[in-house]
């Protein structure tokens, strides 16, 4: 899953996308692979935090945006800072 939580808190989900999205599995590979939907940054400014979350076990978007994650999960996080050009 790849999710954002924007300067306000508000944590939503890159992909997959939907009103209430669950883990979607991915194979692994050796090579880098696109996510079958692009991330498309909107126009809002500040502060915004994108994470990917990698886990063997069935997880939601609650799960994935609080820390620590169960045991076997991992977070990769990129900060971002939003401003206007």
């Amino acid at each position: 899953m790849v999710a954002g939580k924007d300067a306000t808190g508000t944590v939503y989900s890159c992909y997959p996308t939907g009103d209430n999205p669950q883990a979607v599995p991915v194979v692994g590979s050796p090579d880098p692979q696109a996510l079958s939907a692009a991330i498309e940054l909107d126009e809002s400014q500040g502060e915004e935090l994108i994470f990917a979350v990698f886990c063997p076990t069935d997880f939601d978007l609650a799960t994935a945006a609080r820390l620590p994650l169960p045991k076997a999960c991992s977070r990769i996080d990129v900060p971002l800072k939003k401003t206007p050009p």
